[in-house]
């Protein structure tokens, strides 16, 4: 094990690729290192022949000095939204592949981001940040109701709420102000069909690996409870689509990594909402396997290690995927899945004895199906169909 070429995960998202990822490490001949500061928010741990390493990943000083004394270290990643600058960082320091992490920290920051856009000429939505109840109650002029509110750094649409009127608005202000968030937006609605773009780009070239139809659950949330790939565009919204995005990575020097690029059409017109600099979560990537036989957690290991060559993209189905979604409390007194539809995959992410308290964001998923079809409408009408097969009892009593 010694001589091992040692691949380092640096904290993760809690369900879907960061797990796989591991997995998929260990398949390639790679020995996993885990640094987290809290190993009890990841269900799948301990792996066995994974090395299970405790720091405090707040302080990335602390984990470059303990990361110096390991030997054969050929890469570095992390799956989770608020790690990814970090791993960059470390990357750079150590001489590995990975991204340039003021890019990550420019798209990171929503709000900044929004005025580079808008500064020339790529459509977004208006926004304002607040720092402060006060200030709040002076900024809803720029948008008529509804706005979202939602905070300047985040993910899996954790505390993004879609609000009515000046008073709901300033409710949720104050509620994400008073939870420790470094600055709350107050951002136009555009409402209109949301997709997300996947990329990955190297060697500065940018290659689009398809575009995914994104469905929402009910507002004024805004959880994803279901995708699509690829999404079925006519040819001049997905050439526009794409035009856009190459525009936008060029501007951006997103010459490195994964993007996960999310908008919205309206009017004809391509509204960015948001750039995750990583691999798309809520299990795009095994929606892509399933429509382009492109493993995207293999080749993402291999741009981190150095072993990246070229990717070809042929679609050659369509795959959906629907999350369950309960919106009572109490405990989850049955949860299984019996269909006679034929699936790719089933998962249980909570199990039966859990209690469940709704949160309005990615935690409100308890269960998904992954489908796949030769025909797109029918691949998501199977999803759909394969959704109720679900059983579920939620109940309040004990």
């Amino acid at each position: 094990m010694k001589n091992k070429a040692r691949f380092v995960f640096l904290e993760s998202n809690t369900t879907g690729t960061g797990e796989l990822l591991i997995l998929k490490a260990l398949t390639k001949n790679l020995f996993p290192i885990f640094i987290t500061n809290n190993p009890k928010k990841y269900s799948f741990l301990p792996l066995e022949e994974v090395e299970l390493i405790l720091l405090d990943t707040s302080n990335k000083e602390i984990i470059l000095d303990y990361l110096l004394k390991v030997e054969n270290i050929i890469g570095i990643y992390s799956a989770s939204d608020y790690y990814i600058e970090t791993a960059a960082w470390l990357a750079n320091k150590l001489e590995l592949p990975g991204a340039d992490p003021e890019v990550i920290k420019r798209c990171r920051n929503k709000y900044n981001l929004y005025q580079l856009l808008i500064s020339v000429g790529i459509d977004c939505p208006q926004t304002k940040i607040i720092f402060d109840i006060e200030e709040a109650k002076n900024n809803f002029e720029f948008a008529s109701f509804p706005v979202i509110v939602k905070p300047v750094n985040g993910s899996g649409s954790v505390g993004v709420k879609l609000c009515e009127n000046e008073t709901d608005s300033l409710s949720q202000v104050n509620f994400l102000l008073k939870n420790s968030y470094a600055g709350v937006l107050i951002q136009e609605y555009i409402d209109g069909l949301e997709f997300s773009v996947e990329v990955c780009s190297f060697n500065n070239q940018h290659h689009i690996i398809g575009i995914t139809k994104k469905y929402l659950g009910l507002y004024p949330y805004f959880i994803e409870i279901g995708h699509d790939f690829p999404a079925i565009l006519l040819e001049k919204e997905e050439k526009k689509i794409k035009q856009v995005i190459m525009n936008l990575l060029s501007l951006l020097r997103c010459n490195f990594g994964f993007f996960h690029i999310e908008l919205r059409i309206k009017n004809d017109k391509v509204f960015i909402i948001e750039i995750n600099p990583r691999l798309a979560g809520g299990m795009i990537p095994a929606l892509v396997r399933n429509a382009t036989e492109i493993d995207l957690l293999d080749t993402l290991l291999d741009l981190y290690t150095n072993r990246f060559a070229d990717i070809q993209i042929s679609h050659k189905k369509f795959s959906s995927i629907r999350y369950l979604v309960p919106d009572q409390t109490g405990k989850i007194k049955t949860l299984n899945f019996t269909s006679q539809i034929l699936v790719d995959q089933v998962k249980l992410i909570k199990n039966e004895g859990d209690f469940f308290i709704p949160h309005g964001d990615f935690r409100d998923r308890i269960a998904y199906v992954i489908v796949s079809d030769l025909d797109a409408i029918s691949c998501s009408k199977k999803a759909n169909e394969a959704l109720k097969d679900f059983n579920v009892v939620i109940g309040t009593e004990s």
